[in-house]
């Protein structure tokens, strides 16, 4: 059974997605996938930090950045914080993962074609098994831009629909 979309939920993966497709990610949006990763994690862990100085106004601001800290989890390549999974004979893990009262996997894929973005679907797809959510951000390389400008067919809406009310999947394109 998927986590229910409560709006104080909402809330909180807006706040995310917010983060993750902030002007400091768009200008850096033809770097390769660890460099986006290395810019999203501080703009993501500032906004969780405002987030929760909102909710929790009479916390201090240091017992704010701790909280965040233990709850902001992301896969490097000197220390992996993030535990894999096994499914179908292979380990798998998201980029990051939000631990707080629901899980939020979080996945982002570069690219310039179909199959950039079914991995990313895949991968999405795998971790809603595991988490609550999972925020899946694509960041299309075509100098047109036409992933991008094509998500307003109905074919597309419909199937980022279906992502979002039977899987949890929050799939943004920039």
């Amino acid at each position: 059974m998927k986590a229910p979309k409560t709006n104080k939920r909402v809330e909180f993966l807006d706040t995310i997605m917010k983060a993750m497709t902030s002007e400091r990610v768009l200008e850096i949006n033809t770097s390769n996938e660890d460099q986006i990763k290395r810019a999203i994690y501080p703009e993501l862990r500032d906004e969780l930090g405002k987030y929760y100085k909102t909710k929790f106004s009479k916390l201090k601001s240091k017992t704010i950045r701790k909280w965040v800290k233990e709850r902001l989890i992301w896969e490097t390549k000197k220390n992996h914080t993030l535990p894999n999974m096994h499914f179908m004979g292979a380990n798998h893990r998201p980029d990051m993962a939000i631990n707080d009262d629901i899980s939020v996997a979080i996945e982002i894929k570069r690219g310039n074609n179909g199959a950039s973005i079914r991995e990313g679907i895949g991968q999405s797809m795998v971790y809603s098994n595991q988490y609550d959510f999972v925020m899946y951000l694509f960041i299309d390389t075509n100098k047109d831009k036409c992933i991008k400008r094509s998500l307003g067919g109905p074919p597309e809406q419909q199937f980022i629909k279906m992502l979002w009310d039977r899987h949890n999947i929050k799939f943004v394109v920039i």
